[in-house]
């Protein structure tokens, strides 16, 4: 289980989260919505170690990982997958995956027969893959160092539809299979599609937490807080 409690977390002189606070349960995937400039890309930084908190305590399975380095934090159990993929090119698929292994990660061959496209494609540079196949590759190679807890950065940002509705079959078998999840995802139907619960922030903090199905019928709040008719 993951607790977040008072998060304050910012870069230089700025401060971008405000006192955050949020629960992710063990098989629980969390959708955290807001428009943009919310802070909801510095909250998976902060988690993950990459922004040291100002304040704040974030705990997984009981253990403290606030102001860990990001290698401490990924042997802890969390791993993220950035905006950007950030792949190597000239590296192949199947040695993207191998480099990444460790400790109790998910067995290679249940990564490819969760993602099959990369499977047919694992001795080929992943510079040759389409952009769905290299966020698929993002997502495989952060399960290969086995987390408990996987961070999802706009996962479908610029892929066709038919590559949205593949990751989302694909997330839900991860949370069924025990993974917890926090997915920052623009696209609401991918968000609805995957998570049981959602957390929306406002101005660094969370300011509305729903099951998916409450939030979804609630347009006069979804609208207040999103913008727009969800």
């Amino acid at each position: 289980m993951l607790l977040v409690h008072d998060l304050h977390s910012g870069y230089g002189s700025g401060t971008v989260l405000h006192g955050l606070s949020l629960q992710v349960r063990t098989g629980q995937a969390l959708a955290v919505l807001g428009r943009n400039g919310v802070g909801k890309t510095t909250l998976l930084s902060t988690l993950m170690g990459l922004v040291r908190p100002r304040r704040g305590s974030i705990r997984l399975d009981g253990c403290e990982l606030a102001g860990r380095r990001p290698d401490q934090v990924s042997r802890a159990g969390i791993a993220l997958v950035p905006q950007g993929r950030r792949i190597w090119p000239t590296v192949t698929v199947h040695e993207h995956v191998r480099l990444a292994v460790r400790g109790q990660s998910w067995p290679i061959q249940r990564l490819y027969e969760l993602f099959p496209n990369l499977a047919h494609r694992r001795h080929q540079p992943a510079g040759n893959l389409s952009g769905g196949e290299q966020q698929m590759l993002a997502i495989c190679r952060a399960l290969a160092t086995g987390p408990s807890l996987i961070l999802l950065d706009e996962p479908s940002e610029g892929l066709a539809p038919g590559i949205v509705s593949h990751l989302a079959t694909a997330i839900t078998e991860m949370v069924q299979s025990g993974l917890s999840v926090v997915i920052v995802e623009h696209d609401l139907r991918l968000a609805y599609a995957v998570a049981s619960d959602v957390a929306v922030m406002v101005r660094g903090t969370v300011v509305h937490t729903a099951a998916v199905d409450e939030f979804r019928n609630d347009h006069r709040r979804a609208h207040q807080l999103l913008g727009l008719e969800a």
